[in-house]
């Protein structure tokens, strides 16, 4: 987002508004699940849930995807 001059205040809401923009703006295998885990690691900090090591599995690979969208989407 600063790299096209947009900011996100820090305000409630500003996680969702930034998974919101790279939703819009990664490709969907990068950002399909982008959401997803931003919820779950909301759930995770109030202590409301938590993990398996499955699931950070699962996860560090969707992370890593988006990390390279990123990556790609800077390169252009």
């Amino acid at each position: 987002m600063l790299a096209r001059g947009l900011r996100v205040r820090n305000a409630p809401g500003a996680h969702a508004a930034v998974a919101e923009y790279a939703i819009v703006e990664l490709p969907v295998e990068a950002s399909g699940e982008l959401d997803r885990m931003r919820r779950f690691r909301n759930r995770i900090e109030y202590g409301s849930t938590s993990f398996t090591a499955r699931q950070v599995r699962h996860d560090l690979r969707n992370a890593r995807a988006v990390v390279e969208a990123v990556r790609n989407a800077l390169d252009r």
